[in-house]
């Protein structure tokens, strides 16, 4: 409970404030926004969800886990570095780390697998670095399926069934 305290301290604080300013309009919003975004991620709609963690990043800079999310919708929309980005700005506004750690890994695993896919279809199968880059990318494969899995085992031990895992990237 106090660990979740800690998560939406800087949302409420900011919502707090608005209030005192505006007459609570603003606290409104914010929190019809918040609930909006989360829908629109839930559902799978990532261009609507992406508009609203931009303006919720905006109006509310000191939230990681808005940011957090942000790097999530970069990540399944093929944006990398933008993801990459995303991630670093929850870095430095999150109590709670290791989600994105973790997600900025995959991400940078899956350019390295992508780097040395590419690279392979380059090298002629007789060259001397083809086994090494071959093993490598076959390691990098490997590593994400595993952590594929333990995202989706994670999800069935938390919710006890195997629906699409929200954290992941």
């Amino acid at each position: 409970m106090a660990r979740n305290l800690k998560k939406l301290f800087p949302v409420l604080t900011a919502i707090a404030l608005s209030a005192c300013a505006t007459g609570g309009g603003l606290k409104t919003d914010l929190m019809e926004l918040r609930a909006g975004a989360f829908q629109s991620y839930a559902q799978g709609d990532l261009a609507t969800a992406e508009q609203q963690f931009l303006v919720l990043t905006r109006r509310v800079p000191g939230e990681g886990e808005f940011w957090f999310r942000l790097g999530n919708i970069y990540a399944r929309t093929h944006r990398p570095e933008a993801a990459i980005e995303a991630y670093k700005e929850a870095l430095l506004r999150q109590y709670d780390k290791p989600k994105s750690w973790h997600n900025m890994g995959i991400v940078y695993l899956r350019q390295a697998g992508n780097a040395f896919t590419q690279l392979l279809e380059e090298l002629e199968p007789s060259d001397p670095f083809y086994p090494r880059i071959y093993s490598l990318n076959e390691a990098i494969i490997n590593l994400l399926n595993s952590a594929f899995v333990y995202l989706r085992l994670n999800c069935i031990i938390a919710h006890g069934h195997d629906s699409e895992n929200q954290d992941r990237p």
